[in-house]
């Protein structure tokens, strides 16, 4: 999430109109970082939506459950009409690019993605 946090930043202040939505996947609420602050932002920006999911978390959890790949169609249900930036593993990111383009049939200049070892 790291190299898109000051992307999603810069935007919304600077009057960017357009829907976003932030899919945060961990495993674990202890592996949360900068939730606080996210939604602050989703508070004060109408146009942004933060969706965290969790793949292993505690049974007190409320939010989504599950890995982003599985989550994003109930949470994001037009993504596959949308930009989409994905920031994670390589097999998540493998995955993400697999649905977004061979599934959903995206365009390949509105899929941007990020990877991390």
């Amino acid at each position: 999430m790291a190299p898109f946090r000051a992307q999603l930043i810069e935007a919304l202040e600077s009057g960017d109109s357009r829907q976003m939505d932030l899919i945060f996947g961990v495993r674990s609420e202890e592996d949360l970082f900068w939730v606080e602050e996210l939604q602050a932002l989703a508070t004060k920006y109408p146009q942004f939506s933060l969706h965290c999911t969790l793949s292993a978390g505690s049974p007190s959890w409320t939010g989504h459950r599950g890995r982003v790949q599985a989550v994003i169609a109930s949470a994001i249900p037009n993504a596959a009409f949308r930009q989409v930036y994905i920031c994670g593993s390589p097999a998540m990111t493998m995955e993400m690019k697999k649905m977004c383009l061979e599934d959903w049939k995206m365009e390949k200049k509105d899929l941007h993605v990020e990877g991390y070892i």
